[in-house]
């Protein structure tokens, strides 16, 4: 069957360089120049985007998902772990005696931020996860708000939202990114946690169609591997607009089910792979995708991961606002507010908080005591990061003046 799909698409009008990656965010910030440029010299411009985490609560419980260690609630959580995690949140003074803290973000308050954000430069939010952020009771409110103020909006979702918000996801999210990992309902209960399996495949075929552009993620690994090719083809039935896969990453922290997944795959679980993403490219036409994260794949048997960098500067062109109402430098690092933290929407606005003490002290840190080695490997700031690197440190080879 590989060798046949290979061969599919001889005729196949594909552009490698606008269709490989999309979501390379290095091509992405070559479209903001202004800021990237004010950067560069010295200025301190607002992010382009924000992601969202409205809610630390999930319904499922993916046991290689990234941001696990920052649920307060998940179906396999065990009582100590959800314990650990509701205490976490009375030790952050802003929210500590919020009614609501453990149920997710104040709407009114991030309402607030999101205007004043939006005058200081933010282009686009990101509603994701912390938890699942369409289970948080303020999901549709803020969404509706920060496209009425002029905000693009954007789902990365496990997809079990609710059915009476299939319209509004459908219409007006510029795009939908759903966490599927596989088409086997069993194994997808056994890897999740979770029996909302048909509930998800038809909220899919619900907003095909609609205004959205609507993608199914696939993180592979060794328990749907042998799953690549059928992926796109069952993803390409749906109606979707692309299939995306990715290797499950390897994990820096401990929860009760991921054990099978703290360390990374070997060059050669790569190596067997490429194979069956080469032919599963090949199913790519004008009117569906399918595109490959090869850096992430080829990072797993790099030196270091493929990570050039020491410093980390990727906040400055997007961050996380997270369910405890603190803005923070990534979506890995929120269980240290001290470092990596730089305000509070309960407690400042959101010029405040950018021209803050604490976040001059946290960009301090992250670009002069950082310690990388216990940062999440082939984190979506990665190659913003190399790139950065790249031109702080040229190679006197280069010759850079010489284009």
């Amino acid at each position: 069957m590989t060798e046949q799909l290979v061969q599919l698409n001889k005729k196949t009008k594909y552009n490698e360089f606008a269709d490989k990656n999309p979501f390379e965010n290095i091509n992405k910030l070559l479209n903001h120049m202004d800021r990237f440029s004010a950067w560069g010299q010295g200025k301190d411009p607002f992010p382009v985007n924000i992601e969202l985490f409205g809610t630390n609560y999930c319904n499922f419980s993916c046991f290689f998902c990234v941001s696990a260690f920052s649920h307060i609630g998940n179906p396999t959580m065990t009582k100590d772990e959800k314990n650990k995690a509701l205490n976490h949140l009375d030790t952050i003074n802003a929210i500590s005696s919020h009614p609501e803290r453990r149920k997710g973000l104040d709407p009114i308050y991030v309402k607030k931020f999101l205007k004043e954000a939006k005058e200081l430069g933010l282009k686009s939010i990101t509603g994701s996860g912390g938890g699942e952020i369409t289970m948080w009771s303020g999901f549709r409110e803020v969404m509706e708000y920060a496209k009425e103020i002029g905000l693009e909006i954007a789902l990365m979702t496990n997809g079990a939202w609710n059915k009476k918000d299939t319209e509004f996801i459908k219409d007006n999210m510029k795009w939908v990114r759903v966490s599927l990992d596989t088409f086997d309902s069993v194994r997808y209960r056994n890897e999740k946690a979770t029996g909302l399996f048909p509930k998800v495949i038809e909220n899919i075929k619900n907003v095909v169609g609609g205004k959205a552009k609507i993608g199914l993620n696939c993180n592979v690994g060794d328990y749907n591997k042998d799953e690549i090719i059928e992926f796109s083809v069952d993803a390409k039935k749906l109606g979707v607009n692309y299939a995306q896969y990715r290797p499950i990453l390897p994990l820096w922290f401990d929860t009760s089910v991921n054990q099978n997944y703290r360390k990374p795959y070997p060059k050669e679980w790569v190596e067997e792979l490429k194979p069956k993403l080469f032919a599963a490219e090949q199913l790519s036409t004008d009117d569906f995708k399918v595109y490959i994260s090869w850096d992430k794949f080829e990072g797993m048997a790099m030196p270091n991961f493929g990570r050039l960098y020491d410093k980390c500067k990727y906040h400055h062109f997007q961050c996380v606002l997270n369910a405890d109402g603190n803005l923070y430098v990534c979506a890995y690092r929120m269980l240290e507010p001290d470092k990596f933290a730089f305000g509070n929407i309960y407690e400042q606005s959101a010029e405040e908080i950018w021209n803050s003490e604490k976040r001059k002290k946290v960009v301090n840190f992250c670009e002069n005591d950082l310690d990388i080695e216990r940062c999440q490997v082939k984190c979506k700031g990665e190659n913003i990061n190399n790139f950065i690197h790249l031109i702080e440190n040229p190679k006197e080879e280069s010759d850079v003046n010489f284009l």
